[in-house]
């Protein structure tokens, strides 16, 4: 270590000066090194372009206070992106599998239609609980965006007849349903009908159900 020099800069910073092969700061007696940043919103522990790597027995890193990522992505050992934030709290799986959890208290994001038209895309991307009001005398629905295959895909659809009622609703040709017979709709106005659909084949096929009909609210 006779190469390797450590000492304040100019600048009041502590610099390890090498002059060649890699400098390191080493304690060898299983003591641990604690670093005091500061308690001011400019002191902190800049790592600059380079990385910050943490090798040992458990190859863990503790932190006790909060875990700011300055990007928006984080990744795993192999380089694939696992998580990636929007910058509103908001967290990106990228479709990557969540093993094992127990979820307390969760909701499905809901996707309000509002009035259909004659031609209706469900974009299951916006949500798996959507809400519509039929508002035309016929609306062609399409199903679109649905997960990979091999992956149980699966929303749930609340139609609403307008104030005129007896709207009718022609389902894509995907759609399976009991008996290969399509329900028949509720048809007083402000009726409510509510459906669920399945897919495990990316929706070459979705199984269709009827959750409730005439469920006037």
């Amino acid at each position: 270590m006779a190469d390797r020099i450590l000492k304040p800069d100019t600048g009041n910073d502590l610099v390890l000066q090498n002059n060649g092969g890699t400098a390191k700061i080493e304690i060898n007696d299983g003591q641990e090194i604690t670093i005091s940043i500061g308690s001011s919103s400019g002191d902190d522990f800049n790592v600059g372009s380079g990385k910050l790597l943490v090798e040992g027995d458990t190859s863990l890193v503790s932190i006790t206070g909060d875990f700011k990522v300055g990007g928006n992505n984080i990744e795993d050992s192999g380089g694939v992106v696992a998580l990636t934030f929007d910058g509103s709290g908001n967290t990106n799986l990228s479709d990557k599998i969540l093993q094992r959890p127990t979820i307390k208290d969760y909701s499905e994001t809901g996707n309000a239609i509002g009035n259909t038209g004659a031609s209706q895309t469900i974009d299951i991307t916006d949500g798996n609980v959507i809400t519509a009001t039929l508002a035309v005398a016929t609306t062609t629905f399409t199903f679109s965006n649905p997960s990979a295959s091999g992956s149980g895909c699966s929303f749930t659809l609340i139609l609403t007849q307008d104030a005129s009622g007896s709207r009718a609703v022609t389902w894509p040709g995907s759609v399976q349903w009991a008996g290969s017979t399509a329900p028949t709709l509720s048809s007083g106005a402000a009726d409510v009908d509510v459906f669920a659909f399945i897919t495990v084949d990316a929706g070459t096929t979705w199984f269709g159900f009827t959750a409730g009909l005439n469920m006037d609210i």
